[in-house]
C-alpha cells in the first residue's frame, strides 16, 4: 500500500528523488543510460525489459477491460492513451470518433501519467453507464467497473515498479 500512496502523490523513490536527500544513491536509471530518473521516465524508460512488462500492463488491463463488459471503443482509448505515455508521445485525438472527444479532451487536460494514478475523466463512467444501457447489460457491476480497472492497474503498474527495484537493487541478498 505505501508504494501505491506514492505513487498517487506523485512521491516514488526514483533515483532523482533519492538522491536529492541522500547522494550515495545514483540518480541514474538502473535500467537504461538516462542520467536522470525521474518518475516520468520510470514510466517512459525504453529499455527492452520495461517494454516488455508495460506491453503486458496494456494486455491485463485489455482483458480485466474485456471482462467487465467495457465500450469497445473506452478499451481502445485506455490503451491507445497508456502506450502513447509510455512511449513518451501525444495520443492524437483524431484517430477516433466525435463522441469521444471530450473524454480525450479531458484525459488529456488531467494528464495520462494520472490516469495511471486513478485520476480518470467523468466521462469514462459516463460512456460506460451509456454503454451498458443500451445494451441492457448488468447495471449493478457498474458501481465497481472504474474502481475494478484502476485496481487492476494498480496490480500491473506494481510488476514494473518491482522489476525496477530489482533492477536497482539487485533480485536477491548476494546481487
Amino acid at each position: 500500500a505505501p508504494t501505491y500512496t506514492k505513487l498517487i502523490h506523485g512521491i516514488l523513490p526514483v533515483g532523482t528523488r533519492v538522491h536529492r536527500y541522500d547522494q550515495k544513491y545514483a540518480p541514474h536509471c538502473p535500467s537504461c543510460d538516462c542520467p536522470k530518473e525521474t518518475a516520468h521516465h520510470f514510466h517512459q524508460c525504453s529499455h527492452p525489459d520495461r517494454m516488455r512488462i508495460k506491453g503486458k500492463i496494456l494486455q491485463g488491463l485489455r482483458q480485466t477491460a474485456d471482462q467487465k463488459n467495457t465500450r469497445p471503443m473506452l478499451i481502445d482509448i485506455m490503451l491507445a492513451g497508456l502506450d502513447s505515455y509510455f512511449k513518451g508521445t501525444t495520443l492524437d485525438p483524431t484517430k477516433f470518433p466525435l463522441a469521444y472527444q471530450t473524454l480525450l479532451q479531458e484525459q488529456a487536460d488531467i494528464g495520462w501519467h494520472n490516469f495511471l494514478k486513478g485520476r480518470w475523466s467523468k466521462e469514462w463512467n459516463r460512456l460506460q453507464c451509456q454503454h451498458v444501457r443500451q445494451n441492457n447489460l448488468d447495471t449493478k457491476k457498474l458501481t465497481s467497473w472504474s474502481t475494478s480497472l484502476i485496481v487492476r492497474v494498480w496490480t500491473l503498474w506494481h510488476d514494473l515498479w518491482t522489476h525496477r527495484n530489482k533492477a536497482r537493487h539487485g533480485h536477491d541478498q548476494a546481487t
